[in-house]
């Protein structure tokens, strides 16, 4: 568009902007939405003098000036928060705070040792049976006394192995199975609202994969590094080809496990060994090697109870900041909208968070 003389353009821009939902709602079409030139040019539009214009103009951007420093002060938060998330689970190997009185019983090394006795005893021949690798600890850091290294695939289940998922989808299907894919997982955090269903058919050719709850699974494709704990209310979904299931032997690791795979230390280990060029991701054997720290277990109890009291707090501020962020949406539509009805000029205004 390009305005005549005597009407500004950012006059003619932040008008189309305050009616932008207007505007959607004018849209046409199945694969697309789409406004069509006829139906643009008959939309009202309130000309006004140009000095008047001006006055406009200058009244939001002083508003949307305001508003633009307060989301950006928002967004600075949000990003010391994420930074505060990295440090909680960098954490989780330091012992210095916990409260570790009382019966010490098994350390690390004791406990793997059963963890890798039940593994073998879970395994279908016994006669067949292959001791999974330990990680190479050669450059690992010093961990503190009474812990031990171990590779994922040494504390996962022997016949329940690491896998991958469905890797067709088709077609979302309603009424279909719930499948999970990269982008529905997050740090620690699993998004049920945006997982897409699959027809049944497809979803049965990977019987290995459905979840039971209380599996660990994790993104190696795409979005990597997203993790969760699969709730009980999973139970029936299954993953797709992006995703990894991860049955863990002893129960009481699994969300320990889960913090391991989302902070730093295997989030730098896994961006050395990424696979892929258009498309990385992270190949099973490379998933199965990664080094996890295994704490006594009344370390271990004592880990997940701080960095849960911990990651709560830090999602509850996450929320505030994400609804103020919300409400700074808002606001700015408000602002459009005031201005044009006459209410922003002379020194009104709806405020900022």
């Amino acid at each position: 568009m390009r305005p005549l003389n005597g009407t500004l353009s950012k006059y003619v821009l932040y008008y189309l902007r305050s009616i932008a939902n207007d505007i959607d709602a004018l849209g046409t079409g199945t694969t697309f939405k789409a406004v069509s030139g006829k139906v643009l040019r008959d939309v009202p539009f309130p000309l006004a003098p140009l000095p008047e214009q001006r006055r406009i103009v200058e009244a939001i951007e002083r508003q949307l000036g305001r508003l633009d420093a307060a989301v950006a002060r928002l967004h600075a938060a949000k990003a010391k928060l994420k930074r505060y998330k990295q440090a909680v689970l960098k954490a989780a190997y330091d012992e210095g705070d916990l409260n570790l009185s009382g019966k010490k019983g098994h350390d690390g090394a004791e406990w793997l040792k059963l963890i890798l006795a039940k593994r073998k005893n879970l395994a279908l021949n016994a006669a067949k049976y292959n001791e999974p690798e330990a990680p190479d600890t050669e450059w690992m850091p010093e961990l503190p006394d009474g812990w031990t290294w171990a590779s994922l695939e040494q504390i996962t289940h022997p016949t329940d192995v690491i896998t991958y998922g469905v890797i067709k989808l088709g077609d979302d299907t309603p009424g279909g199975v719930p499948c999970i894919r990269s982008s529905d997982l997050k740090s620690l955090r699993l998004n049920l609202e945006t997982v897409k269903t699959i027809r049944k058919d497809i979803a049965d050719n990977y019987k290995r994969t459905y979840l039971e709850g209380g599996e660990v699974i994790f993104a190696i494709r795409g979005t990597i590094g997203g993790v969760a704990v699969a709730p009980t209310d999973c139970k029936g979904y299954n993953i797709a080809r992006e995703v990894a299931r991860i049955k863990l032997v002893d129960e009481r690791l699994n969300q320990y496990v889960a913090f391991c795979l989302a902070g730093p230390f295997l989030s730098a280990w896994f961006s050395t060994r990424l696979k892929g060029i258009a498309y990385t991701g992270i190949n099973i054997e490379i998933l199965k090697q990664a080094p996890i720290p295994i704490p006594p277990p009344h370390v271990l109890k004592a880990i997940i109870e701080r960095t849960d009291d911990r990651l709560e707090r830090h999602d509850n501020v996450l929320s505030t900041l994400d609804a103020q962020l919300q409400q700074a949406v808002r606001l700015r539509q408000a602002v459009l909208k005031r201005a044009f009805e006459g209410r922003l000029v002379g020194g009104v205004d709806p405020g900022t968070p």
